[in-house]
């Protein structure tokens, strides 16, 4: 999704008038044409590569009004805290006040159209479940007066998902309720923490990260001409340092001396961590993987750059070991997200892998 906000027909007009995922028309076109035969859907891919512009093409096709109605809507969410009253140490008193109760409200914003609802899971915070309950329901009762009783709830950055909230987020899907079609749209970056039940439950599209010669007619058919060269002529560069330092990529020769990104900073060194077992330090190890976790760097992408690095390298002695790797890199995937405690499973996988690319037995 774009950092700054567009209306829904934006998004469209965009898809239509160049869309980088041609592979999926067939996919949306194949859709029922009623909202009653709708089924849920997971839209999973990388970061970045068109999936929520994806979920807004299939809604188009259940929308009276093609999107076209586009506003904001307020869920209003009630939590109870208990407000302590002073007491003296030393003297007690007959006449003890019990704890007041005081509510604290909080709002919550969604984007709807005349067909869906938008949340964003990565924004509902530690009190997911209680916020999830009042927007849930607050959305029955929109749809339980309209006159067709159906819309669709689409739940982006579904990865981000507090596991107390997923724990129960399939009884929401299969909620019994009468004459109203609630139907779900799930946004997420993996699959993997995803339960069977949802997952058996929803139709599952990839969006997968499109081919270089898409990006390369998408820009020239937008492009006007205008280089950095250009540009520089119009800007005083004495000032501007900024820009002074663009100037300067063009003397780049060699994509080598781009700078290095964090994600490749941060795994390289795990990595160096792990070809050295005689010298490692479980403590600077330990400050890497915690690295993953401070910058919000994709784990599960982490260690498969980490478990190709090994592959690629024909670390592993025979195929044997590297089975069991893959094994158990599925079951980290499978789980990782499924614990409080993430960094133990960031830990457990690192060390099973340091296991068998040096041949230790296992403890």
């Amino acid at each position: 999704m774009k950092y700054y906000e567009s209306n829904f027909d934006e998004y469209i007009q965009s898809v239509n008038q160049y869309n980088i995922h041609p592979e999926l028309e067939s996919v949306i076109d194949s859709l029922p044409k009623s909202i009653n035969d709708f089924c849920n859907i997971i839209l999973y891919g990388p970061s970045g590569v068109g999936k929520y512009s994806q979920a807004l093409k299939i809604i188009q096709k259940y929308s009276p009004s093609k999107l076209k109605y586009d506003k904001k809507m307020g869920i209003t969410n009630e939590k109870q805290e208990k407000k302590k009253t002073k007491t003296e140490p030393k003297r007690k008193s007959k006449d003890t006040h019990k704890p007041l109760a005081m509510t604290k409200t909080t709002d919550y914003l969604i984007r709807i159209s005349d067909i869906h609802y938008e949340v964003d899971m990565s924004l509902l915070g530690c009190n997911s479940k209680a916020l999830w309950y009042d927007i849930f329901f607050q959305v029955v009762d929109i749809v339980s007066l309209k006159s067709d009783k159906a819309g669709i709830i689409v739940c982006k950055n579904f990865h981000c998902v507090y596991n107390e909230l997923l724990d129960v987020f399939y009884s929401y899907m299969k909620h019994p309720l009468q004459n109203i079609k609630l139907k779900f749209i799930l946004i997420t970056e993996h699959t993997g923490f995803i339960s069977n039940n949802i997952f058996n439950s929803c139709m599952c599209i990839r969006v997968k990260r499109p081919e270089n010669k898409y990006y390369l007619e998408m820009y020239k058919s937008k492009v006007n001409g205008q280089t950095v060269n250009n540009c520089m002529k119009d800007l005083d560069t004495s000032t501007i340092i900024n820009a002074k330092e663009i100037y300067q990529c063009k003397h780049l020769k060699l994509t080598d001396q781009l700078p290095t990104d964090v994600f490749n900073i941060i795994n390289n060194n795990i990595i160096k961590e792990m070809l050295n077992p005689q010298k490692l330090q479980l403590a600077v190890l330990r400050n890497n993987l915690y690295d993953l976790l401070v910058y919000n760097i994709d784990v599960a992408e982490s260690i498969c750059y980490i478990l190709f690095y090994f592959i690629e390298n024909n670390a592993f002695k025979n195929e044997q070991l590297l089975s069991q790797t893959i094994k158990q890199t599925f079951t980290f995937l499978k789980y990782f997200n499924n614990n409080y405690r993430s960094i133990y499973h960031i830990e457990s996988i690192i060390v099973f892998i340091i296991c068998k690319i040096h041949c230790f037995e296992n403890t």
